[in-house]
């Protein structure tokens, strides 16, 4: 489940999107984690419809919020799942 707040363009995204530290220490921002999610497919297809929603701040289940261009974060992951994209 996530919550949007349109008119503050704030995302809490709860565990559909994780956050974590790459090699170089920096934050990234990944689609769902396989081994916790125990339907793939939905996930996948509930992460694509966080696309397109107005976002600048997202708050995840782990880690600090992102306070800027959540939206274009977001899409990035759409677009290529397979990357992660850094803070």
């Amino acid at each position: 489940m996530c919550i949007y707040l349109p008119t503050r363009r704030v995302l809490f995204t709860g565990d559909i999107m994780a956050q974590k530290k790459d090699r170089g220490g920096n934050m990234v921002l990944k689609p769902p984690i396989p081994i916790f999610t125990t339907d793939m497919t939905q996930a996948k297809e509930s992460f694509r419809k966080l696309d397109g929603l107005d976002v600048d701040v997202i708050c995840s289940g782990h880690w600090q919020p992102i306070l800027q261009n959540g939206g274009e974060k977001i899409q990035a992951l759409v677009e290529k799942p397979e990357d992660q994209v850094k803070e």
